[in-house]
């Protein structure tokens, strides 16, 4: 298992981010790791959710959210048998409003082959990505 994160501190409050954060349609808005997003289900976003995303220079993929605690985190998985994949993205209370930790875990035998491969574009990912979150919300929220 290998796991790659980043933090970041946004001065807005975690109710807000946590909401930038589950409104999964928008995030071609603000961030640009994400190219388009359609959900495959209805009603509000939770646990069982699953999401059709495509990233730049790759295939979409479907997500599906296997962990959901209403206001502070999700956690999504795609993938197949050789790589897997999870996500997940964290909102808590900081002294200057909220932090967003987002985290991907890469499993399956081919994880220690890829991981080496991956870290750095998917570290850089993850830090645009909460950069996008951090300019978006402390501008419109």
């Amino acid at each position: 298992m290998y796991t790659i994160k980043d933090t970041i501190e946004i001065q807005s409050d975690p109710a807000s981010v946590w909401s930038a954060v589950t409104d999964v349609e928008n995030w071609p808005q603000w961030t640009p790791t994400v190219t388009s997003v359609e959900r495959i289900d209805s009603g509000p976003f939770g646990l069982e959710s699953v999401t059709r995303v495509k990233q730049p220079g790759q295939r979409a993929k479907l997500w599906r959210v296997t962990r959901f605690d209403e206001g502070h985190q999700f956690a999504w998985q795609s993938g197949g048998s050789g790589l897997q994949m999870e996500a997940a993205h964290i909102v808590r209370k900081s002294a200057r409003g909220a932090e967003s930790l987002i985290s991907l875990r890469l499993n399956g035998r081919l994880a220690p082959f890829l991981a080496p491969l991956l870290y750095l574009p998917i570290r850089l990912a993850l830090k645009q990505e909460n950069a996008g979150l951090k300019s978006w919300c402390e501008a419109h929220l």
